[in-house]
């Protein structure tokens, strides 16, 4: 399958809190290798310097471990933003509400997304359906 120049990688919510055992069912993660995965992604896609946006979940919840301000909220190691790259907090699960990706998506006249996550069946899986909802290929 070939991608439009314009394809855009949505990384979404690659942050230390997911390192935290509330995470894990009974001890384990049903997708241990995940993030190996996803730097790979991330990798191959910042070679050929197409776009990229990293999704940082802000939690308003006073417990959550994405709180701003705890050690959870900051990106995984190599996950880190480098210069140039966009970042959207966001507080729900879908990175579309309340936030400024659909309007940087459109600057960059960008209708196809590729999504990679650890919360496949949270905030990937909203972000994915939200996104297809407002017309696009993700």
């Amino acid at each position: 399958m070939t991608l439009p120049d314009t394809t855009v990688l949505l990384i979404i919510d690659m942050q230390r809190a997911i390192e935290a055992p509330v995470w894990a069912k009974d001890g384990a993660r049903n997708n241990p290798g995940a993030e190996a995965a996803a730097l790979e992604l991330l990798a191959a896609w910042r070679a050929r310097r197409w776009p990229l946006v990293h999704i940082k979940h802000d939690s308003v919840e006073p417990a959550s471990t994405y709180r701003p301000g705890q050690p959870g909220n900051e990106f995984l190691n190599g996950f880190e933003l480098q210069p140039g790259e966009y970042v959207v907090a966001k507080d729900t699960g879908s990175a579309f509400t309340r936030t400024s990706l659909r309007v940087y998506l459109q600057s960059l006249d960008s209708q196809t997304c590729v999504v990679c996550g650890v919360i496949t069946n949270n905030s990937v899986e909203t972000t994915v359906r939200h996104g297809a909802t407002l017309g696009l290929q993700i």
